[in-house]
């Protein structure tokens, strides 16, 4: 049985009788990362919210203790990229489907407040989905449709990977991206809304930087920070 979604809030994800049915059902569950400490309260004060039987509460209990903590993979041909950031483009690139939960209006709104400083710098949008006429809409009224690219979804990123300088994720909810630890693998300057996954991810901006969620001035002045210094 396999859930995905958000992990900062799982009220906003699978209300309580899912953790009944996982605990009526599971004896152990497989975590991406370890940053459950939010979920397990709300999984003790959801299940006993709604438990008669205290049986069933302790069962559900014991299921907490068995998490086990299995990270995402990286491909092994992503990590073989090394291109030099020298030699690559000046092109934001960012993966991912097009919903709003990407953040991807915040992130073009970020890019046109951005430009006046990143003059030759593009941003591409790899990804498909319900929100394309929006994004597109949206790029039109800007005036980004030299330097905006929507070129839809692709099965194997890499080559885009390797030809970006910059990786940015705007996500308003992340668990653990999949797209941040392809872009990292292959060596571009990263940077994410403060998400559990970008976080977790970054080591609290460690190994990149980290800004607010949906907030267009703080990511507009962390891609000119990065982007003036890709290998910061």
């Amino acid at each position: 049985y396999w859930i995905h979604g958000g992990t900062s809030d799982l009220k906003n994800y699978y209300n309580s009788y899912n953790k009944l049915l996982i605990s009526l059902t599971f004896d152990e569950i497989v975590a991406l990362h370890d940053d459950y400490a939010h979920s397990k309260t709300f999984f003790k004060k959801s299940i006993k919210s709604k438990c008669i039987d205290y049986m069933l509460f302790d069962r559900s209990m014991k299921l907490l203790q068995n998490i086990h903590i299995i990270p995402n993979p990286i491909p092994q041909q992503i990590i073989c990229c090394s291109t030099d950031l020298s030699e690559r483009e000046n092109v934001i690139i960012t993966t991912g489907r097009l919903d709003p939960i990407k953040g991807y209006l915040y992130l073009i709104e970020a890019f046109k407040l951005a430009k006046p400083n990143l003059p030759g710098w593009k941003l591409k949008i790899l990804g498909d989905g319900e929100q394309r006429f929006e994004l597109e809409s949206m790029v039109k009224s800007l005036d980004l449709e030299d330097d905006v690219l929507l070129p839809g979804a692709k099965v194997n990123v890499q080559l885009d990977l390797e030809k970006s300088k910059v990786f940015v994720s705007s996500s308003l909810e992340e668990g653990m991206p999949m797209s941040i630890i392809e872009a990292m693998g292959a060596g571009l300057a990263t940077i994410s809304t403060r998400t559990i996954g970008g976080e977790y991810l970054l080591e609290n901006g460690k190994y990149g930087y980290l800004v607010p969620r949906e907030n267009s001035a703080s990511l507009a002045l962390g891609l000119i920070e990065l982007c003036s210094n890709e290998q910061k």
